[in-house]
């Protein structure tokens, strides 16, 4: 529940973070309290006094994490890709995604029972600290705002200036003006 209630107090931030931030420097310190809150989780049962606490804060770094990486890495996306494919990319963004869970699930679940626990999620917290480490380390920090000038996809729909100037108003909330 606490990282539900992180996310959702975090949802009406994600604006002001990325704007405060710049686009790419938010999705990277995002992802940074998604690790840190990952990896509380293992330490929580080394670190026995203050275990219920460390649990606490990594549900609330990982509903932050999640729901303003979520947010900006959307946004991105749409941003930076044809009109006539950002269905496609959506579609195949989700289905990697929420298609790898069960199997992460089943793996989970079979190293526990092998490995442990603790170095179950231990393994996981890592994984999740060097996918982090890797998005902060590339060149996605220096995107500042998602790009304006939205050009005209020829083999789209419809490529009338009222869809553009519509696309540019969504991004009002995290567009940063220098």
């Amino acid at each position: 529940m606490v990282g539900s209630v992180s996310g959702v107090a975090s949802a009406a931030l994600t604006g002001w973070v990325a704007r405060r931030l710049g686009l790419g420097l938010s999705i990277a310190a995002a992802l940074a309290a998604l690790a840190l809150g990952a990896v509380c989780l293992p330490l929580a049962g080394v670190v026995r006094p203050v275990e219920v606490p460390l649990i606490v804060l990594g549900q609330i770094l990982s509903g932050v994490g999640l729901t303003i990486s979520g947010s900006t890495q959307t946004s991105l996306r749409q941003a930076v890709t044809p009109e006539r494919l950002r269905g496609r990319v959506n579609a195949s963004y989700a289905f990697l995604t929420s298609g790898a869970r069960p199997f992460g699930a089943i793996l989970g679940g079979i190293l526990g029972q092998r490995v442990g626990l603790s170095a179950t999620l231990t393994g996981g917290a890592l994984g999740i600290v060097v996918a982090a480490a890797w998005i902060t380390a590339s060149s996605i920090r220096a995107i500042r705002t998602v790009p304006l000038e939205v050009e005209p996809d020829p083999h789209s729909v419809s490529t009338d200036e009222e869809q553009i100037a519509t696309f540019q108003e969504a991004l009002a909330p995290i567009r940063h003006e220098p």
